[in-house]
């Protein structure tokens, strides 16, 4: 699965194209809609996201859109941005790629190995769950608070 705009701005789609054709694999690019998306990713069975490091605002996204597709299950490949490079334990709940062999390599990986997409996706899955959920946000959050208010934690008795 991929963003229709995707082919604009990366580098290494033709490569990526040509390799991806050897296997006769069908590669789905759909322009984003919240309506679809998730209807849209559950027709792949891998989930890629490249991005324009040069392009500062792309750089910067957060990790929604690769914890959405973990959380569907599918295995993902993504640029290497600060945000994915947290998230990712490479080769154990997703891949990152920075070049074309990385794009080509990561995804030959996935396609020839049903099994590997399979566990990928699963701790992709497992990862993202425990990482986007409710409490841990609500943690993070809280621990901004306090850190702005000078409070401590005890101000907060419910929730311990």
């Amino acid at each position: 699965y991929c963003n229709e705009q995707i082919p604009k701005y990366f580098k290494h789609a033709g490569s990526v194209r040509k390799y991806l054709s050897t296997f006769q694999c069908k590669t789905i690019f759909s322009t984003w809609n919240r309506e679809t998306y998730v209807e849209d990713l559950l027709k792949g069975d891998i989930g890629i996201i490249p991005i324009d490091l040069q392009n500062k605002f792309a750089a910067a996204k957060p990790v929604n859109k690769v914890n959405i597709m973990r959380m569907l299950g599918l295995p993902v490949v993504v640029t290497p941005t600060v945000a994915y490079k947290e998230a990712i334990r490479e080769g154990i709940d997703g891949f990152l790629a920075s070049n074309t062999q990385e794009w080509v390599n990561k995804l030959g990986y996935l396609i020839e190995s049903a099994n590997l997409r399979e566990q990928i996706g699963k701790n992709g899955r497992e990862r993202a769950f425990e990482e986007a959920s409710f409490s841990k946000i609500w943690d993070q959050w809280l621990k901004v608070f306090l850190s702005l208010s000078g409070r401590k934690d005890e101000c907060f008795p419910l929730r311990k």
